[in-house]
C-alpha cells in the first residue's frame, strides 16, 4: 500500500532533516525542504478522500482507497501537512464519540468500524499516536481540544498505575478493561512471564517517556 503513516513520519524525518542542516549551515537544507514540501502535495493528492473527509492508505493496484478509519488519519495534522480547512473537518471528527471520541480517546481503528477489536493496532490505544495528535492539534490553533486529550491520557495512565504499579504499551479505549487482559497477538496469561510474549508489555518505553513529556510540557494542566 503507499501508507499514509508511513508518508507522514517521512516528511517529518524531511524536515528535521531541514532543520538540522539550517543549524549546522548545510547547503542540503534545499533539497530536504523540496523533499518535504514534495510529500505535503502527496500526502494531500494521493491519500486525501474529500468525500469521506478521511486520509486513507491507498491500494497501488487499483488505485483504490484502503477505507478502514485509523488513527493514522489525523498524523497529517502533527507534520503540518493538511490545509487548515482540512486541519478543522479533522479537528471535529475527532469529537465524533461513534469512532474516535472513546471514553480514552484514541483508538487505533475506529470504534464503530467492522475492523475494530482490541488487539494490538485494531482499536487499543496507544500513547505515541495521542501524544502526536495533541501536539498537531496545537499546531493548527486547537490548545483546549489538545489540552483535554492530554489529560484525559494522563488521567488513565495513572489510573493503571496506581493500581497496578506500571505504565502498559496499550490501553483500552472504553476503559472497561485492564491492560494486563488485552489481547497481544494471542490471549494473555497469568501470572506475568516476560518469556511469554502474548501480554501487553509492561513499563513500555514510549508510553512511559510520552507520560513524563505530557507532563512536563504541559505543567498548567496538573497543577
Amino acid at each position: 500500500m503507499d501508507c499514509l503513516d508511513f508518508s507522514c513520519f517521512m516528511l517529518n524525518e524531511a524536515e528535521a532533516m531541514a532543520a538540522i542542516c539550517l543549524v549546522l549551515k548545510k547547503e542540503d537544507e534545499a533539497k530536504w525542504r523540496a523533499c518535504a514540501d514534495e510529500l505535503k502535495k502527496r500526502i494531500n493528492e494521493y491519500l486525501w478522500d474529500e468525500e469521506d473527509g478521511y486520509y486513507y492508505d491507498r491500494l497501488p493496484a487499483g488505485g483504490e482507497f484502503h477505507k478502514v478509519k485509523t488513527v493514522a488519519s489525523f498524523l497529517p495534522l502533527f507534520t503540518g501537512a493538511c490545509t487548515d480547512r482540512i486541519a478543522r473537518l479533522l479537528s471535529e471528527k475527532l469529537k465524533d464519540e461513534r469512532t474516535f471520541n472513546t471514553y480514552l480517546p484514541l483508538p487505533s481503528v475506529a470504534r464503530n468500524d467492522e475492523a475494530f477489536s482490541l488487539d494490538m493496532w485494531r482499536g487499543a490505544v496507544w500513547v505515541n499516536y495521542n501524544y502526536m495528535i495533541a501536539e498537531g492539534l496545537k499546531r493548527y490553533g486547537f490548545n483546549a481540544q489538545a489540552d483535554e486529550l492530554i489529560l484525559t491520557t494522563a488521567k488513565e495512565i495513572s489510573r493503571f498505575y496506581h493500581t497496578d504499579g506500571v505504565i502498559y504499551e496499550m490501553y483500552d479505549p472504553d476503559g472497561l478493561v485492564s491492560p494486563r487482559c488485552i489481547p497481544r497477538k494471542g490471549t494473555p496469561t497469568e501470572p506475568y512471564d516476560t518469556r511469554v510474549r502474548y501480554q501487553v508489555i509492561r513499563d513500555y518505553g514510549w508510553s512511559s517517556s510520552l507520560f513524563a513529556a505530557m507532563v512536563l510540557e504541559n505543567p498548567q494542566l496538573f497543577n
